[in-house]
């Protein structure tokens, strides 16, 4: 391997690097090792055909994509030890060439891992209730430790923990009922209004919708009444439309129709749909949702880089089986 440039420079390391054309060979080599029921020869037993063999039968560049798979970041991983380089996240290969001599050059992007300085974490005073448990002490402690680190906080950390917050957002709202029966009465009042002949805000919509929702599932109503659902539907168009004489029916199709749809869409989409009216519910879009987290998500950021540099320094370590036995907490 030959590195041909290198630099560190705004929190991003790029490097150019040369894999020889030896090197390369012998990733082709081990690529077709690895695939040799996609790439059979006749005439040759699997993993005995040369590479000239498989030139002749599949073209010039035939293990070229499997060979860089292996060989990219094998070659960016030396790198990363021999300088001892942290970087965070996944690197991007760029402007890739062949070499005239057999060999690769490419170009590999990553963030890097930002270098803090922790402050004296040591002895920190922390002002609690008598009654509070070893937990909220813990949180206490690192909160008020990680509000005195030094260093820049990188924005993609900060992005990267708001998608993680966002994404815990949507499974807890998924998993309650009570927002699937929100998304379900905003489509058939919104559909219900279009079929009356009128048009509503949207943001109305889903007021009106919250709204007929709560009356539906209230504490006057244990069991969802259809009836009761269709009638109140009913009520509130009719005050902006005159009704066809079949609206009754109208409704049956678009509550049937709603339920035909919903069974068929993907998980995700389900989420989604159910996330953004859990959003609507409190008047926030996504958007002003992660303006409202973001200063959240900075504490987070500091606390992971306070607990891992801590970590660090007291030479503290994570065993696979430890590692092993909280995921299977986690999945319990």
């Amino acid at each position: 391997m030959k590195v041909e440039s290198y630099e560190k420079k705004d929190g991003i390391l790029q490097v150019m690097l040369c894999a020889e054309a030896e090197e390369f060979r012998e990733a082709r080599r081990r690529a077709y090792l690895e695939h040799t029921d996609r790439y059979p020869v006749p005439g040759c037993a699997g993993g005995l055909a040369s590479l000239t063999d498989l030139e002749n039968v599949y073209g010039p560049a035939v293990l070229y994509d499997e060979a860089l798979e292996l060989a990219v970041p094998e070659l960016f991983g030396n790198l990363l030890k021999e300088k001892k380089i942290r970087i965070m996240g996944k690197p991007r290969m760029e402007h890739l060439t062949f070499t005239p001599e057999g060999g690769a050059r490419f170009r590999v992007r990553a963030e890097l891992y930002p270098q803090i300085r922790t402050g004296e974490y040591r002895g920190v005073k922390v002002p609690l209730r008598r009654q509070a448990d070893e937990e909220a002490f813990v949180a206490a402690a690192v909160g008020i430790a990680s509000s005195q680190i030094e260093g820049e906080i990188p924005k993609h950390m900060v992005e990267q923990k708001l998608n993680a917050m966002l994404a815990q957002e949507k499974l807890r709202a998924s998993g309650d009922a009570i927002y699937h029966v929100l998304a379900d009465t905003i489509v058939i009042l919104k559909n219900a209004y279009r079929e009356a002949g009128a048009e509503r805000p949207v943001r109305q919509v889903r007021e009106e919708a919250m709204d007929l929702m709560l009356q539906t599932v209230s504490g006057d109503n244990q069991e969802v009444s259809r009836d009761f659902f269709c009638g109140q539907i009913r009520h509130l168009t009719e005050r902006y439309h005159s009704l066809p004489e079949d609206y009754d029916k109208i409704l049956d199709q678009i509550i049937e129709k709603r339920k035909k749809d919903k069974a068929s869409m993907k998980a995700e989409a389900v989420t989604e749909e159910v996330f953004r009216a859990y959003l609507g519910s409190l008047g926030l879009n996504e958007e002003t949702w992660r303006k409202e987290r973001e200063g959240e998500a900075v504490k987070e950021v500091c606390r992971d880089l306070l607990l891992d540099k801590v970590a660090e320094e007291q030479q503290l370590a994570v065993t696979e089986q430890e590692l092993e036995d909280e995921i299977r907490k986690i999945a319990a």
